[in-house]
């Protein structure tokens, strides 16, 4: 019998651990257990019948009292030990104990109590409910909430009564393959390891489509880092007949699409009243009412996570034992200067941002996004100037073309937003990082001793400058003072970013210590920005290993000679000086490396040596010389330097902006005579007061159907070779300029602005027949993005046919009392149109061909 109730013990142990399995105990199983429970009771009754019989034996004698009673014990002993044999041969019988539970629809995922995703769970909610949409797309940073929000989905389904028959959650991650979702799938539907392990991959697609294929199933992918086609794991296609869904979460916004999600949802971070409820609540009531001034700080620390949950909670419960004033003033400053030494925040935050940076394709892109965090928090980074540092680091310009290295700068942003490690700034033409993403970035760059130092205190002393001996890259903010008498040498830096904004412009001139320039013998890139440099360390003369010299609203009014022994440098800008800048004869070409110059309304002037007075190079015709030079914007200020630019060939072809400004006895422009220049993208005309035509050659050919013959036109050749690569156009204050027609032969323009040109009549004149030239031209403005008009008190026209506006994203009329009617119908700019900004008096007395046209327009309207 003990051997018996041995097995009884271990088959009771195997249901117990089936049922933690959700398994039903097998009715066998159960029957058996109950039998061997009745036996040991009747053994028990047996052995005390047995005890009863002994005590009755006669005295002093081994023969019982009653011989029947001992016979028919005996035969019950019998009759049970056989029992006990063949219960016992059963009990070894039982490899299986149990049979699976029926699935249910869904398991219920354990989270907390969240906090601000009401509204996008609705949104969510509402797209799961539209049969139309069959697949559907949560991304946004790692941190931001994504998987909590897909996990109230899931809970929901428990929650509230529907048609689904199968909810099932896989979590994808970072190293996730296309196998092991497929397992997961199969886990989710009841497969066991032993069954799945047998099949191939025909059966294992057979077996998951036959289960889907007739039910309306939800599938719930968390972290997706690439494509995943579950379709050939065996998933069938939602549909509106079928009603499925797939949801998916990931970081990039490119895995959408790779996904062919219907609708893509961007998860945002919380509103600063939603993340301070969050913090509260993982901080706990006790620490807040721990001490009056706590509540304070608390807003004060919250506000470093910038609405990252992630952050929030982390940190929220590194405070929850935090009661005194002093450790939340301690923590609030550790967050600002050095994140990483909050408890959590290594292992809990950074480390799982990470995971986007590791994902990066390749080394220079890394050095890309670590690089943006040497501009302050919350800093709107113009995307212009983020790739014209890289590329002047070399993240981009290895031996290929500066526009190639453009377009991949370009290119290399859009990525970083796509993976959210950019946000969008305040427009189209900036970047941001959060704050707790650039958090993550510096921490990455200290760990690969690529330390980053942005200072923005007024002054700067001992201390922070004996710190600087270790920085490769620092941007020194709304620094006035240095402390003269702690110079050291600064052998890592490679980069100095100084810059000083005001919001009144009164920042003040900066002037550095006598050979602090000295210190750095590896610099780079060394720029100067808003900081109202008066004079140009001649110490920069000496620093021989630098690439990038950058100067933009300064009082500069000469460059020192020493520049021209800067013979690897490769890049120049100079913009928006508040004087002329004049610039000894020698500087330019001794730049013998020049690749890039950017002058942009800073007046240059070229100062000869005496004893070559008037027969030295203009500052152009210098230009003309440099061998390497290959990309250049310049601001032309004199009918000479026209002149003088007419007959700079080279210097032409590689041009991609020039501003004519203030050019007295400045007339006209004829694109004949600047024949090379055929990779321009921007030209902008500025107070040119004399200016009155800007055209082509009258002799040319004509361009048929688009001129009559008293109107200036061009063989269509020569167009194909001009003004194809011209995006942007900007004209303000010339006012006897009377039209823009010629804009006809730039196809590709994006942004066209013109302001305060007092006599423009008509934009495109009547001539150019509907904006429709020789077969297959496209229609004029077809790229048009932008178009602003402002204070044309005679404009009358901008077309006088209809024009389609496929790319017209925003239209701004300011001022423009004779304009009438615009150029529309109701399907121009449609699908494309996103603002139109007016006069409210001149909207309302716009005229238009019919009612639908302005109803059409009417809710892009802002008055």
């Amino acid at each position: 019998m003990s051997e018996l109730n041995g097995i009884s013990q271990d088959v009771r142990t195997l249901v117990r651990l089936t049922e933690q399995q959700h398994k039903q105990p097998k009715q066998e199983v159960n029957n058996w257990l109950e039998a061997v429970q009745n036996m040991n009771v009747e053994v028990n009754q047996i052995l005390q019948n047995g005890n009863q019989v002994i005590e009755q034996r006669c005295l002093g004698s081994c023969c019982p009292k009653n011989c029947r009673a001992t016979y028919k014990i005996g035969k019950r002993v019998k009759k049970t030990l056989r029992a006990v044999v063949e219960q016992v041969k059963r009990g070894h019988n039982f490899d299986n104990v149990a049979n699976d539970l029926p699935r249910p629809a869904v398991y219920e995922r354990p989270m907390e109590k969240t906090v601000g995703l009401g509204s996008m769970f609705e949104h969510t909610w509402r797209c799961i409910n539209n049969e139309k949409i069959g697949i559907i797309a949560l991304w946004g940073t790692g941190g931001v909430g994504k998987t909590t929000l897909l996990k109230k989905i899931n809970n929901e389904f428990v929650k509230r009564c529907h048609s689904i028959d199968k909810v099932v959650w896989v979590v994808v991650s970072k190293d996730g393959t296309a196998e092991n979702v497929q397992k997961d799938i199969g886990r989710n539907l009841g497969l066991s390891h032993d069954t799945w392990d047998g099949m191939n991959g025909d059966e294992k697609f057979e077996v998951i489509h036959q289960f889907l294929k007739d039910k309306r199933f939800v599938l719930l992918l968390d972290d997706i880092w690439k494509r995943i086609d579950v379709f050939s794991l065996g998933v069938p296609h939602p549909s509106s007949e079928n009603k499925s869904k797939i949801l998916f979460t990931t970081r990039s916004e490119e895995i959408c699409g790779h996904m062919e999600a219907q609708r893509i949802i961007r998860v945002k971070c919380l509103s600063p009243s939603q993340a301070l409820e969050l913090f509260q609540e993982k901080v706990g009531h006790d620490t807040l009412n721990s001490h009056p001034q706590i509540s304070q700080l608390v807003e004060s620390v919250a506000k470093e996570c910038d609405g990252l949950p992630l952050a929030l909670i982390t940190i929220g419960r590194a405070m929850t034992c935090k009661r005194t004033a002093k450790e939340w003033e301690y923590a609030l400053r550790m967050l600002r200067e050095c994140p990483s030494k909050i408890s959590g925040m290594d292992e809990h935050v950074f480390s799982k941002l990470k995971f986007s940076y590791d994902s990066l394709c390749n080394e220079n892109i890394k050095s890309c996004f670590l690089y943006c965090c040497i501009f302050p928090e919350d800093y709107n980074i113009p995307i212009q100037k983020l790739v014209w540092l890289w590329i002047g680091e070399g993240f981009l310009n290895d031996s290929r073309n500066i526009d190639e290295a453009l377009n991949e700068g370009n290119e290399i942003v859009a990525s970083l937003q796509h993976i959210c490690l950019l946000e969008s700034g305040e427009n189209e033409y900036s970047v941001k990082m959060h704050d707790v993403i650039r958090d993550m970035a510096l921490w990455i760059a200290n760990k690969e001793k690529d330390y980053i130092f942005v200072i923005k205190e007024m002054a700067i002393n001992d201390r922070q400058m004996a710190e600087w001996e270790k920085a490769k890259r620092i941007s020194l903010r709304n620094v006035e003072s240095f402390d003269s008498n702690c110079l050291r040498t600064y052998s890592n830096l490679s980069t100095l970013l100084v810059s000083f904004y005001s919001p009144h412009f009164r920042s003040p001139t900066i002037t550095f210590p006598r050979g602090f320039f000295q210190c750095m013998p590896v610099i780079k890139v060394l720029e100067f920005e808003e900081c109202l440099l008066e004079h140009v360390p001649v110490e920069i003369g000496n620093l021989v290993s630098l690439q990038h010299l950058g100067f933009s609203f300064t009082r500069i009014k000469m460059l020192p000679i020493e520049l021209k022994n800067l013979t690897n440098l490769r890049s120049l800008y100079l913009e928006r000086s508040f004087f002329p800048m004049s610039i000894p004869q020698g500087v330019i070409s001794g730049l013998s490396m020049l690749q890039v110059l950017r002058i942009s309304r800073t007046k240059m002037n070229v100062v000869h040596d005496n004893n070559l007075s008037g027969r030295g190079k203009s500052f152009l015709e210098e230009l003309e010389c440099l061998q390497h030079l290959d990309y250049a914007n310049l601001t032309i200020q004199s009918i000479h330097d026209v002149r003088t630019l007419q007959n700079c060939h080279k210097l032409q072809r590689i041009m991609r902006g020039v501003e004519f400004r203030l050019c007295k006895g400045f007339t006209s422009l004829s694109f004949s005579s600047l024949i090379s220049m055929t990779y321009l993208k921007e030209i902008s005309f500025d107070r040119c007061a004399s200016l009155e035509e800007v055209a082509y050659n009258r002799n040319e050919q004509k361009r048929e159907g688009i001129f009559p013959d008293n109107i200036p036109s061009l063989n269509f050749s020569i167009f194909d070779q001009r003004l194809k690569s011209l995006h942007r156009v900007t004209i303000t204050v010339c006012d006897r300029l009377k039209n823009m027609t010629w804009l006809i032969w730039a196809p590709n323009v994006k942004r066209l602005v013109i302001a305060g040109c007092n006599s423009m009549e008509d934009l495109i004149g009547e001539s150019a027949g509907g904006g429709v030239g020789l077969q297959n031209d496209p229609p004029i403005f077809s790229t048009l993005e932008v178009l602003k008009l402002f204070q044309l008190p005679k404009l009358k026209s901008i077309c006088k046919h209809v024009l389609p506006f496929p790319c017209l994203k925003e239209m701004s009329v300011r001022r423009c009392p004779e304009l009438k009617k615009l150029p529309l119908d109701s399907q121009s700019a449609k699908n494309s149109l996103r603002m139109l900004k007016a006069d409210r008096e001149w909207w309302d007395t716009l005229e238009w061909d019919d009612p639908t046209t302005r109803d059409a327009f009417f809710s892009y309207v802002r008055l």
